[in-house]
């Protein structure tokens, strides 16, 4: 039941996070929606059939649906941009890569989505470990649009991974004085990885949380519970304990850490 509770929890954030995405996107599309020709009620149609499929996790018919779209509008950057977010999604950074960079060789229906064509572009180009390449994009997006924590973030922990820590620190600090909830980001980003079950990668995410904010019981919560899945016993506690310490009223830890340490040869 307190499992059912967190992931509902988790969607919540997801969709509270999407749509502030979204009407940013919008105010930004209303700027520039003079300048480029209207989408036609089919390629609209078939853009907001994708969307929907990305919404539930059914990458396929998102990527058949956005593909359809771009036969009808192939100059249309957001298909672009939407088809490579679901291919990233299902581990394909190769293909993500091609449509992030047509994305941005085309006119933007929405500014915005310039700086998250180079920012998830440099997603993609970190899980292929190529970050160099990575950091460029990252201080793209960041250059279009100085006030995207996110950018900032992923850059900090690239630059950390290159060993640069002073430089990756104060990317860090920056981002959280931007945006103190940038946090939750890996929060979802771990979520979101759980349909393919890519544990490993659902830790990672849940340690950048902890890196960014080290003082939210609910963050080594999450952890805790992957790595309990994982059979990575001791660390599960060491986190069950930690949330329990910031949050002495987090009954849910408390009771999994009992129900680990019960069950623990």
């Amino acid at each position: 039941m307190q499992l059912r509770w967190l992931l509902g929890g988790l969607m919540a954030g997801v969709l509270v996070l999407l749509g502030q995405v979204i009407a940013g996107q919008q105010a930004s599309e209303l700027r520039v929606r003079a300048t480029l020709p209207e989408e036609t009620a089919e390629v609209k149609a078939l853009f907001i059939q994708g969307y929907n499929a990305w919404g539930i996790d059914d990458h396929d018919e998102a990527i058949e649906a956005f593909s359809r779209a771009i036969e009808l509008d192939p100059q249309n950057a957001r298909l672009y941009l939407w088809r490579a977010r679901t291919l990233q999604l299902k581990g394909d950074d190769d293909g993500a890569i091609v449509d992030f960079t047509r994305a941005l060789e085309l006119p933007a229906h929405v500014v915005d989505n310039v700086a998250y064509a180079y920012h998830e572009r440099g997603l993609s180009l970190k899980n292929q470990g190529r970050l160099d390449a990575a950091i460029a994009d990252f201080t793209q997006a960041i250059e279009v649009n100085p006030e995207m924590a996110i950018a900032y973030s992923d850059r900090g922990f690239t630059l950390q991974d290159q060993g640069s820590l002073e430089q990756g620190t104060a990317d860090l600090k920056r981002a959280m004085e931007i945006d103190s909830y940038v946090a939750n980001v890996y929060i979802n980003r771990g979520a979101a990885l759980k349909v393919s079950n890519q544990r490993d990668a659902i830790i990672a995410h849940y340690s950048r949380a902890i890196a960014l904010n080290p003082n939210k019981s609910s963050f080594y919560h999450h952890r805790a519970l992957q790595l309990m899945q994982a059979e990575r016993f001791d660390e599960a506690i060491a986190d069950f304990n930690r949330a329990i310490e910031l949050d002495p009223n987090n009954s849910g830890a408390q009771r999994e850490l009992d129900e680990l340490l019960r069950d623990q040869p």
